[in-house]
Formats: structure tokens, sequence, C-alpha cells
């Protein structure tokens, strides 16, 4: 029984991912708490929805734990950078090279199941 919809909808995407406890408190520490891309504590609570697991959509592998927005805003670079558009990597605020950053080492060191 969960406390509420958000940490029953949380749980399936455990489920989904094939995370277990273990490795979604290892990927969480090795986070330090923070998303994965702009270092904003992440918030577990009955009251929000839960942070993203990033997975890349075609191996299924887990990348991080990123919040709502970053996690937004991976998915549109990706298909900028599919499309071979140049606008994502103009992105004044620098979230592009951040995303980018990310990506590359997440590739080198995601921990989900495949």
């Amino acid at each position: 029984m969960y406390c509420s919809y958000s940490c029953q909808a949380f749980g399936a995407r455990l489920t989904i991912y094939k995370l277990d406890g273990t490795l979604f408190r290892e990927l969480l520490k090795r986070q330090s708490g923070v998303c994965a891309i702009c270092a904003k504590p992440l918030v577990f609570s009955s009251e929000v929805r839960a942070p993203s697991i990033d997975h890349d959509h075609r191996t299924g592998r887990v990348r991080g734990i990123l919040c709502r927005s970053c996690n937004l805003r991976v998915g549109w670079y990706e298909l900028a950078m599919k499309r071979g558009s140049v606008v994502a990597a103009q992105q004044l605020d620098g979230f592009a090279t951040k995303i980018a950053h990310y990506l590359l080492v997440a590739a080198r060191g995601a921990i989900g199941p495949q």
C-alpha cells in the first residue's frame, strides 16, 4: 500500500526500469541527492511528483535521476541533435553544455540493467 498516487507512480517507474531499492539508493548517493544536471535537491514527497528516472531510449539503461525540468530538456536536446539542429547547442543559458556533459558521463557509467 502506497501513501499517495505520487509514491505509487514512482514505485511503478522503479519496476519499469528494473531498479531495486539498493540500485536506486546507490544512484541517489552518487548524485548526492541532487539532480544530475542542475544540482537542485531532489524532493521525494507524497505532495509533489517524484523526480524523473532518466534512461537511454535506445538501450533502456538508466542514466540518472533528474528533476522534471532537466528531464524534459534532455528529451528536447536529444531530439534536436537527432534532427541535426544546432539550436540546442546555442542555448544562451549554457544548459546544452550541461546536458551534453551529463550524457557523455552517463554513457560511461550507466548503472541500470540493460
